[in-house]
């Protein structure tokens, strides 16, 4: 079982890569993933001398790799820096793009020109790693708009969450009243608190089916204007990866330029990912399991990881392999009990009951042969 399979690492060798490098090996060892390094020259490079320096380099960063156990490749690009990085990541089917900050140094965060490139122009999502990278995030923090991207964007912070041992923060924000309104004589204080009220039973519903099982998570609801608000709860909550969602590929020029999530990027002083298309987190079940021992202890890491429908259906393989395997009868029975189905729950109680029966009846049987033979 793969979260995220593969994760593409665009390096220019620079401090900012060296620091998102250490976050690469924990990504990739956190999630079992393969890494697929890459470094683009400029055309305008001809000297063999230059190319060797970065085939040196290169062979030290696969050398990490490896020495980490994490499968490894690499490839060196000439031409436009970009288009060429994009087109390398989709050839090999990443499915996270992990990038320094870009600019390193001091002075305030900023992100660097060619990274806000990428995460304008990338169809699968970007985690950016910031100047003081922290390896395991201890804090993330999450704005939801209630929006599908949105959604997205949470349930991939909550495996994150999950597999770092991670705190969770849930954020809405919605804007407080027009000054308009004050002038012409409301009452500020009052339309503010029943929006507050408001906002919390909408959130309360939008989150209800949410699984935030196994992990240590927080509501937050503000008012005020969403980019300054999601920045001042980075920093009184001492957040150090941000997760935000937005649309996917086309859309994401007009989406992010001058947007929310553009002002938040450029100020930000933690990590963050900008989650695109169908998420950060992308199940990968391997199918060439056959073992059903394996089936199923595949299905109770599924479950530990908050993927309690796929885990049924390995549970349920197993039971199509073998239709006395207790074990997995029991497994869906607990399954559903804790998702609240309790259809579901109570049809396959009765089957396992049964095959319960079936096997006391043969293990009874069983046990008759043997006293009977020894007479």
């Amino acid at each position: 079982m793969k979260l995220v399979e593969r994760i593409c690492f665009p390096t220019d060798f620079g401090m900012s890569s060296e620091v998102a490098f250490k976050s690469v090996i924990s990504i990739a060892k956190k999630f079992g993933s393969e890494v697929s390094l890459v470094h683009v020259m400029p055309e305008s490079i001809l000297r063999d001398k230059i190319q060797r320096l970065v085939e040196d380099k290169m062979l030290k960063y696969l050398g990490l790799l490896e020495r980490q156990n994490i499968k490894c490749s690499s490839e060196i690009l000439q031409g436009d820096h970009i288009d060429l990085l994009l087109s390398f990541a989709e050839r090999q089917k990443a499915n996270l793009i992990v990038l320094g900050a870009g600019h390193v140094g001091k002075e305030k965060f900023k992100l660097g020109t060619n990274s806000l490139k990428i995460i304008r122009d990338s169809s699968v999502p970007v985690w950016v790693i910031e100047k003081e990278g922290v390896v395991n995030p201890q804090r993330v923090l999450c704005p939801i708009d209630f929006s599908q991207e949105s959604k997205l964007a949470l349930d991939s912070a909550i495996h994150l969450c999950r597999r770092f041992d991670s705190k969770l923060y849930v954020l809405h924000v919605i804007k407080g009243i027009d000054k308009e309104y004050i002038e012409m004589g409301a009452d500020a204080d009052l339309e503010q608190a029943e929006m507050i009220r408001t906002l919390e039973l909408e959130f309360d519903e939008s989150i209800k089916d949410v699984d935030f099982s196994g992990i240590s998570w927080e509501k937050v609801v503000r008012l005020g204007d969403p980019p300054n608000v999601i920045l001042d709860v980075v920093k009184e909550q001492h957040v150090d990866l941000l997760m935000m969602g937005s649309t996917g590929k086309g859309a994401i020029k007009r989406f992010f330029l001058g947007s929310i999530a553009e002002r938040v990027a450029r100020q930000v002083p933690c990590s963050f990912i900008i989650n695109k298309n169908g998420g950060l987190i992308q199940l990968k079940l391997d199918k060439e399991i056959t073992d059903i021992e394996a089936i199923y202890e595949e299905g109770v890491e599924l479950a530990k990881q908050g993927f309690v429908q796929e885990a049924i259906l390995e549970w349920k393989r197993c039971i199509r392999k073998n239709e006395l395997y207790l074990k997995a009868w029991s497994a869906i029975v607990k399954a559903y009990k804790n998702i609240g189905d309790k259809d579901n729950a109570e049809r396959f109680n009765e089957s396992r009951e049964r095959i319960q029966k079936v096997l006391w009846d043969q293990q009874v049987e069983a046990d008759l042969r043997r006293k009977l033979y020894r007479f």
